[in-house]
């Protein structure tokens, strides 16, 4: 007799789980179907329903980009809304956002994180500098602060690892300004040279011209037989005097930049 009970206990077990397990398939069926044509809405109140837990009508809104609809059903998802944002691409993510914005179902500090987020995207340095105490995760400050310095903003990058710290991104940041450094002063070595081969191409051709003055003068000495001979010689002279006070003028200068190329190099030599 007992053993019928038994028996006849674990028949009704096995009846009631095929049967749970049946009616599950069902549901699931029904909400996919639904999910596929687009009908979230009335997945989520089909979900509802079925009991299924707010987190997984949550997640089948973000799963489906419904950033607005997922918040409705749960105003605590904002993280997870702002999580599966992130892995967007940009163009999507400006999207998602803007819907967010626009469809008002924020707190203003939420809409701080939304605004934030857009001013990374957009590159709008002046506002993410403005408002880096309003950051609100080590995601979102390591983002800004690779792209403070890729803007080469990096007091700015400093600024934001005191909220959030990074010995990764730190150390970035310190090895790009020190590059930087460098390299401007490399740039100023640089431009001094060129402007010394100007200078250098001016004077050649400031002598290349005296030297043609000489020989026009020697020209007029010797064959210049006109009765205002004094006069072309003396203009000649003129000529000449100026032509030498243009040349001691470009010397100076090249002397000048010579002096400077010479400082920026050691500057560049001594640069650690």
């Amino acid at each position: 007799m007992v053993l019928i009970i038994v028996i006849g206990f674990v028949l009704n077990q096995s009846i009631n789980r095929g049967n749970s397990e049946q009616e599950k398939l069902s549901q699931e069926l029904i909400i996919t179907q639904l999910e596929t044509s687009g009908k979230y809405d009335k997945v989520a109140q089909k979900m509802k329903d079925f009991n299924y837990p707010k987190k997984d009508i949550v997640n089948m809104y973000l799963e489906n980009g419904q950033f607005v609809n997922a918040l409705k059903a749960d105003k605590k998802a904002f993280t997870s809304v702002l999580n599966k944002i992130d892995t967007m691409n940009n163009k999507e993510q400006q999207e998602a956002l803007n819907e967010l914005k626009k469809a008002n179902v924020t707190s203003k500090k939420e809409s701080i994180s939304l605004d934030l987020r857009l001013a990374l995207l957009n590159k709008d340095i002046d506002f993410l500098k403005k408002n880096i105490k309003s950051v609100d995760s080590q995601a979102l400050s390591d983002r800004i602060v690779k792209l403070f310095i890729d803007e080469k903003e990096y007091a700015s990058a400093n600024e934001q690892l005191k909220f959030f710290a990074n010995k990764a991104l730190d150390k970035q940041a310190k090895q790009a300004e020190h590059d930087d450094k460098k390299q401007a002063l490399t740039n100023k070595v640089n431009e001094l040279k060129k402007a010394i081969s100007d200078t250098q191409k001016q004077l050649d051709g400031k002598n290349t011209q005296l030297s043609d003055l000489h020989k026009q003068l020697d020209d007029l000495n010797k064959n210049d037989k006109s009765p205002d001979k004094g006069k072309h010689v003396a203009d000649k002279n003129k000529e000449i005097d100026n032509a030498n006070k243009d040349k001691n003028k470009i010397s100076d200068i090249l002397k000048d930049q010579q002096g400077k190329e010479k400082e920026a190099q050691k500057a560049v030599d001594d640069f650690k």
